[in-house]
């Protein structure tokens, strides 16, 4: 991606279940960049996707992120909370002009 001039990136994901314990309605997904976590927002024109601007500082050439996604699984006694979490993801950022056509 081509470096921003105001130093914010846009990430997307969604995620796909077929168990039947989710509850959709609790998913809160979020990027992981080290130690600090980006809320991510529904996307307005697909539904199950979500988006988020990260920062990155103008001297990174790259950035390290992992998504996570917590909800509730129904269980017999009470609804339990749960994640998933993505392998690493790595965003290539470099200077305009420089980027591959």
């Amino acid at each position: 991606m081509e470096r921003s001039s105001d130093g914010m990136y846009h990430l997307e994901a969604a995620w796909h279940t077929s168990e039947q314990a989710v509850r959709s309605d609790s998913i809160k997904p979020m990027v992981m960049v080290g130690y600090e976590t980006y809320e991510m927002r529904p996307e307005l024109v697909v539904s199950n996707r979500w988006e988020t601007f990260v920062p990155v500082k103008t001297d990174q050439n790259v950035l390290h992120y992992k998504y996570r996604f917590d909800f509730l699984r129904n269980k017999v006694s009470a609804p339990q909370d749960d994640s998933k979490l993505s392998p690493e993801f790595n965003l290539q950022i470099v200077d305009p002009g420089t980027a591959p056509k």
